[in-house]
């Protein structure tokens, strides 16, 4: 199977080869053709997966572990874990999968939501070992195109299109550790619009989602959604929060948002992004990953930024 071999040529790849080097030593990273780097002075990066010089497929889907590693989800059918060296097949197949903040992998069918059961084998000739899996459900989904996103600290949010309604909504589910019964707690319908959600991040009392090119922010108390920031002429597909501020990424870049000053740090054509801890993982389309340490040089960037607006207003000010 081409799905397979394609797996097996991520686990065969060098993963957390390079070591971390500050954006100022001159000691630049040979990044993939199309893609350009500009971040703060001082940050530090590296590769979590190396690029192929073979040209291979590119996952469809992309998530990372409590631990930092990237997971990738192919063909609807094999979960691959290229540093732990590991491959997950699903006979009955899946559609999206969600590393939550607890450490625990949930997937997701056009039908159920739950995790993995999979029974232990022994490593291969080339170290690998080749798991045959099943998705163990918890719940039913509302419906079959919606899609998984963890949230910081607590909880999944499920965003996609009603079979009911015929509109786009935001669930929310509590789920604080693996020993949650999901089933026991009533799902928190948050939000429903006649236009698709593309993102979403969030908390236990918060959600930040993507229409479009612009950012909503939906606070559970207030039950009220308030337009946070929009991205310049192009649709935001990724969204990822952290304390410093929000990761986001187009067809076309990879931005920072805080505070009302935006910052595009990385031309990459359909790149996708996550968070975790104090790193930035960004997937090319090669499916290779560019890992960035020390996110609050964005937030200081953010602010100098700001300061120099105002500056410049100051200066025009009559």
């Amino acid at each position: 199977m081409r799905t397979l071999a394609f797996a097996a040529a991520l686990l065969a790849a060098p993963s957390l080869a390079l070591p971390a080097r500050a954006a100022d030593d001159g000691d630049k990273v040979a990044l993939p053709p199309g893609v350009e780097l500009s971040v703060p002075k001082g940050m530090k990066y590296g590769w979590a997966i190396k690029p192929s010089k073979k040209p291979r497929a590119v996952p469809e889907l992309f998530t990372i572990d409590r631990q930092g590693r990237p997971w990738f989800g192919m063909k609807g059918k094999v979960i691959a874990n290229p540093i732990a060296g590991e491959i997950y097949q699903l006979k009955d197949g899946f559609r999206d999968l969600a590393w939550m903040h607890y450490g625990q992998l949930l997937v997701g069918n056009e039908r159920s939501l739950g995790d993995l059961a999979f029974d232990m084998v022994a490593p291969n000739a080339q170290g690998l070992r080749n798991f045959p899996a099943a998705l163990s459900p918890w719940i039913q989904l509302p419906g079959p195109e919606y899609k998984l996103y963890s949230g910081e600290g607590c909880g999944l949010f499920l965003a996609g299109k009603s079979p009911k309604s015929g509109k786009y909504g935001l669930i929310f589910l509590e789920i604080k550790d693996r020993h949650t019964d999901v089933r026991a707690k009533p799902a928190r319908f948050l939000f429903e619009s006649e236009t698709p959600i593309h993102a979403v991040a969030g908390d236990c009392t918060q959600a930040w989602f993507a229409m479009g090119r612009v950012v909503a922010h939906l606070p559970f108390a207030a039950k009220k959604m308030e337009p946070l920031f929009a991205a310049g002429g192009e649709q935001i597909r990724e969204l990822q929060a952290s304390p410093h501020g929000f990761f986001y990424a187009t067809d076309a870049a990879v931005g920072f948002f805080k505070d009302g000053s935006q910052y595009l740090f990385m031309k990459a054509p359909r790149a996708r992004v996550r968070v975790r801890g104090d790193f930035l993982f960004v997937m090319f389309e090669d499916g290779s990953v560019f890992r960035m340490e020390g996110l609050a040089g964005f937030a200081k960037l953010g602010q100098t930024v700001k300061d120099a607006r105002s500056k410049k207003s100051a200066r025009n000010t009559p």
